[in-house]
């Protein structure tokens, strides 16, 4: 699947910064309404796996089950379930910087 690809991806190519759009997220089979989640906020870091790691979590959802954060926790030597990133929220904006 693509999940390994994602983990290889961010093993040799940092993003100088990430962003996310999680003003309304979805989950399971993507299915609009019924799968959306109205976060309101943007996320913002310039390591991708703290901001899908967080992004998870704001979500409700446990990253230890999400595939490509496993095998990028994997190659970095991190545990999925107790990673912790620090993280700034600017509630005037609804921005979490990291």
């Amino acid at each position: 699947g693509l999940d390994p690809g994602i983990a290889d991806l961010c093993s040799v190519v940092m993003p100088d910064l990430c962003v996310v759009d999680a003003v309304t997220g979805l989950q399971g089979l993507w299915s609009y309404p019924e799968d959306s989640i109205s976060l309101g906020l943007i996320l913002a870091g310039n390591d991708p796996l703290a901001v899908d790691t967080v992004g998870t979590r704001l979500m409700g959802l446990d990253p230890g089950q999400v595939m490509h954060l496993q095998h990028c926790c994997r190659k970095r030597g991190f545990d999925p379930q107790s990673t912790r990133f620090k993280c700034r929220y600017h509630p005037e904006i609804g921005a979490v910087f990291f």
